[in-house]
């Protein structure tokens, strides 16, 4: 995910929501010490499900929406604004 967004001029803090997958919502826990590695406050939104499989055996897959820099990113980053944005971003 990373290297797609940066080999289009973009971070990952151009991410403003994702739906996490998971195998087993026992390691939700373990999930979310690695996505704290890649995402930074303010954190997308999330939301994280349980299903009852995923292709290629995988335990987790992540979904994201991202957005390009510009007003709409600037405000959704932008402190002051973040609580009555982060549902529009």
């Amino acid at each position: 995910l990373k290297a797609v967004l940066e080999s289009n001029g973009m971070t990952m803090e151009n991410i403003v929501k994702t739906t996490v997958l998971l195998a087993d919502m026992n390691e939700f826990s373990r999930m979310n010490q690695v996505y704290a590695e890649f995402f930074t406050e303010p954190y997308p939104a999330r939301a994280a499900f349980q299903v009852a499989a995923l292709p290629k055996d995988a335990r987790v897959e992540i979904e994201a929406i991202k957005i390009e820099t510009g007003l709409p990113a600037q405000l959704c980053k932008n402190n002051e604004y973040n609580i009555k944005w982060r549902s529009y971003c």
